[in-house]
């Protein structure tokens, strides 16, 4: 799948007292804006158009077919397309997740403050700038073209805006839960997620949590293959570990401490086919690999689940708490996003929508 663009939130663009943006919003076409499912969280209810799943489908379109079009054509392809409908519904609810979780915590993601910062980043991706870690963004130089760089992500002005919201979302409610910190990792203030010794403790031990040794590799899939054969032959558990630790680049945390995954604490939407292999897996065996995307490297990952042991446990208190809190995290976003699809009602434009023709060259109006 493209991934979907979230530009990075930076410093300071001036506003006119009269609030006029730099880069006016472009409007959607009345096809564009056309409601496809009306959603409910609480006394809160979301519209979404059928420009954010129009984004959403034709990305997971990518996903599912390995971006090789011709497996939609012929028998099968018909089955294909259900897949990347129900993966793109998958994200809409996700995203939809952290809206409504910012409205329960009182986040609110349309005011003047994120307006700013969506202008602020739109700013950059134009003119060029840097990021909120230093790192300098080279614009692409003029308004045209940045809106043509949407269409590339099957965006338009309005989804983008949306998904920078989103992405500042999920940031304002890790900053809620866990805290924040200065830019040498001091703390700022704290968080508002309290937990006890204990409470970690009965994470670690709970059957909602495994402990995993972590590969990443970019050498292909024969050689992934491999490798993971090699991992699965070997007879201990401190093998493995040795073995990984000698032999590829993974880090002594990965390959020696290991994660510690609760079945929400990692990314849902980038590893969410991690954490689903990780649990079917039974104490000393070693995935098949999986393909994925780790930073911004494509490749495979190969997981050995570990066992858990007090002397891990102690050693790693801290790291477990910081997987803890993740997990805790996730949590919420599982029990909104379920809440979400509960309620979830199609329009009759949606149910009557061909998924062979949408494309990014539909008529405008």
């Amino acid at each position: 799948m493209k991934r979907i663009v979230t530009l990075l939130l930076v410093c300071a663009t001036l506003f006119s007292l009269a609030g006029c943006k730099k880069y006016e919003p472009q409007k959607s076409t009345e096809l564009e804006s056309t409601k496809v499912a009306a959603l409910q969280y609480g006394s809160k209810k979301y519209e979404v158009n059928y420009e954010l799943f129009r984004m959403l489908f034709l990305s997971a379109k990518e996903t599912v077919s390995g971006n090789d079009p011709a497996k939609f054509e012929g028998e099968g392809g018909a089955a294909l397309l259900e897949e990347a409908r129900a993966l793109a519904l998958d994200k809409m609810y996700e995203i939809y997740s952290v809206f409504a979780l910012c409205d329960e915590l009182g986040i609110k993601l349309y005011s003047r403050k994120v307006d700013k910062a969506v202008e602020e980043s739109i700013t950059v991706s134009i003119e060029g700038g840097f990021g909120a870690d230093g790192q300098e963004i080279v614009g692409l130089g003029s308004y045209e073209k940045y809106l043509e760089n949407l269409s590339l992500y099957y965006m338009n002005y309005a989804v983008q805006d949306l998904m920078l919201r989103y992405s500042y979302g999920v940031s304002a409610i890790g900053a809620h839960y866990r805290g924040t910190t200065d830019a040498y990792g001091n703390p700022n203030n704290d968080g508002n997620l309290t937990y006890t010794a204990d409470d970690v403790t009965a994470y670690y031990n709970s059957e909602d949590t495994i402990r995993i040794f972590l590969v990443f590799t970019t050498l292909g899939e024969l050689r992934a293959t491999e490798l993971r054969d090699t991992i699965a032959s070997m007879p201990t558990q401190e093998a493995v570990s040795a073995y990984i630790l000698g032999h590829t680049t993974a880090s002594e945390a990965d390959a020696k401490v290991g994660l510690v995954i609760g079945r929400y604490s990692l990314d849902s939407a980038s590893y969410g086919n991690v954490t689903e292999a990780a649990f079917a897996l039974a104490e000393g065996e070693t995935s098949q690999p999986i393909e994925g995307i780790y930073g911004t490297q494509k490749g495979h990952f190969i997981l050995y689940r570990a066992e858990k042991s007090a002397a891990n446990l102690a050693e790693n208190r801290e790291s477990v708490a910081s997987y803890y809190v993740e997990n805790e995290i996730g949590k919420k976003f599982a029990a909104a996003k379920e809440a979400l699809v509960q309620s979830a009602t199609f329009t009759e434009f949606y149910k009557g929508l061909l998924l062979e023709n949408i494309s990014m060259l539909e008529e405008k109006k």
